[in-house]
């Protein structure tokens, strides 16, 4: 069955604060061409099946000019060296603007819309398939609380259906036995914001409450 409006109206706000809302490459935290609300763009391919536009004349970009616009993205060093401190930082994503051959190529917000209701849609799939009481959990995912699913649409939004739930064992352990608390504890990545990370956090307590 497809998202109530209601839930959607929740869930979107969250993912689009949290994931960002670029219209142009870029290199995410773990250095992947990112485009969009977080769409993974794998492949040149991949990249020139999107619809893009040029920012000067806002007409339709050719396919050459979006190869070249991901490929300046790609091959862009993910890192670079303080001049002050002489340590190793992320370039931010702002960065990616300033290339040559690739700021001038974004996409426009009706195929940022399209592209994020379409992952929605394909990782509530994934999500129901999970999450259900045929794999052990006490009731289907879209019985679980509001909150608690918010908070799984966001991990998975961030970590893939490939990776989420089955490398957090200790999080599946502890949404089986609807131990919300714990479930908040075992909800923290790494390489995300503290403020990210509290989002999802604070979804799991509310649902203990």
């Amino acid at each position: 069955m497809p998202l109530d409006s209601g839930f959607l109206r929740k869930l979107k706000p969250g993912l689009c604060k949290h994931e960002g809302v670029r219209d142009y490459f870029y290199r995410d935290s773990v250095g992947q061409v990112t485009i969009g609300v977080g769409h993974l763009v794998r492949t040149e391919t991949d990249a020139t099946r999107l619809h893009l536009a040029r920012r000067d004349d806002h007409k339709p970009a050719t396919i050459a000019e979006i190869a070249a616009a991901f490929n300046a993205v790609k091959n862009e060093p993910f890192k670079h060296t303080g001049v002050k401190d002489h340590k190793t930082h992320v370039w931010g994503s702002s960065h990616y603007l300033g290339l040559k051959g690739a700021g001038n190529i974004f996409m426009p917000p009706r195929e940022v819309d399209r592209l994020l209701d379409r992952h929605i849609a394909e990782f509530y799939r994934n999500l129901q398939l999970s999450f259900s009481a045929k794999h052990g959990y006490k009731r289907d995912f879209d019985a679980f609380p509001e909150n608690v699913r918010l908070a799984l649409f966001d991990m998975i939004f961030n970590l893939g259906p490939t990776k989420f739930p089955w490398h957090w064992p200790a999080l599946v352990k502890a949404l089986k036995a609807e131990n919300w608390h714990e479930a908040a504890r075992q909800s923290r990545r790494p390489q995300l914001s503290a403020d990210r990370n509290k989002y999802v956090h604070d979804l799991f307590t509310s649902a203990g409450r």
